[in-house]
């Protein structure tokens, strides 16, 4: 142990000589980087910071805080673009709010479906009489006509069910348009 200690005692000592000579702080770390050995280069550059915190009197590791004229970045966050004041009809922003925060949310749609068309892999693309389009997501299969009231109901964590009036069974949808 104490010839680990005395090993890293002797090489560390001939840089502190380098530190001594050094006119600038710029030719001290110069001077450490052009150290072959990590360890070595390290313990240079810890006494480098050592003496410049020293000779300015401020502790390591913590920055001095430094006046500035030009604004903070909260100042420019508030200057962000103003939201339009003027809400859209629940039924046109039901499962939008993701894309675009409304106060009021409504818990179920009831829409008329208008057309049907199925996807690649068999599920539904339902589009509504409100110009809404909703495709479904899981392999649940309820079948629904053309014309055919139905309603899309609110469920945790942003997802939506489509169900019919009178069964029990309803499928996973989300919004595409």
């Amino acid at each position: 142990m104490n010839k680990r200690a005395l090993l890293l005692l002797v090489s560390v000592l001939p840089f502190s000589a380098f530190l001594a000579q050094a006119e600038t702080v710029g030719e001290a770390l110069a001077k450490c980087s052009e150290t072959k050995n990590s360890l070595q280069r390290l313990v240079c550059y810890d006494r480098v910071e050592k003496q410049v915190n020293r000779l300015s009197g401020t502790q390591a590791g913590i920055p001095a805080a430094i006046p500035s004229n030009t604004p903070t970045v909260a100042s420019e966050r508030r200057r962000e673009a103003p939201v339009s004041k003027t809400p859209a009809p629940k039924d046109e922003q039901f499962g939008l709010e993701h894309k675009v925060k409304t106060e009021t949310l409504a818990d179920t749609f009831a829409g008329k479906v208008t057309k049907i068309k199925k996807t690649a892999r068999g599920k539904l693309i339902l589009t509504f009489d409100n110009g809404s389009v909703w495709q479904q997501t899981t392999d649940t299969t309820l079948k629904v006509k053309e014309g055919e009231t139905v309603l899309i109901e609110r469920g945790l964590l942003g997802a939506f069910y489509l169900k019919k009036e009178g069964l029990n069974k309803r499928m996973k949808v989300k919004r595409v348009k």
